[in-house]
């Protein structure tokens, strides 16, 4: 794979959860970066397009201000990876808050990306230094 493809993939996937986290409109990230499958492996998330739109869109009713910054972006073949800084506001009743009184986590995300479109995405995050479960079906986290 060329350079020139790697950071078009670096720059999709960038625009992807930019709009998705920051801009909070999962619906545009989908329309406008997402493969015609898309496979989410987040453990809160199923699969599938609209189950990722009305995760992110619930998120963002609940948890205005959420912010993420990326520190690193790392392509190779098909992936990217990216190193992330989340914000989110304190809320102590919240089952994804792995740490109750912190308001921010250092976390990665790893997309495959598919002609220039995000189809796979997988986040990475620990709970009480054990892996999550995921929600979707055929996957090990």
């Amino acid at each position: 794979m060329n350079g020139e493809t790697l950071e078009r993939n670096k720059r999709n996937v960038l625009a992807f959860y930019d709009l998705t986290f920051n801009q909070c409109r999962p619906e545009d990230a989908i329309e406008q970066y997402a493969g015609a499958t898309y496979i989410q492996h987040n453990p809160y998330v199923s699969d599938g397009k609209q189950a990722f739109i009305d995760y992110f869109d619930r998120m963002a009713r609940e948890y205005p201000g959420k912010r993420v910054h990326f520190k690193r972006v790392i392509a190779e073949g098909n992936y990217v990876v990216l190193h992330c800084h989340q914000e989110w506001p304190t809320d102590e009743n919240r089952d994804w808050a792995w740490h109750p009184r912190r308001r921010t986590t250092s976390d990665g995300a790893r997309a495959r990306v598919g002609s220039g479109s995000v189809v796979d995405a997988l986040a990475m995050r620990l709970q009480d230094g054990a892996p999550l479960r995921s929600r979707s079906p055929g996957t090990s986290g």
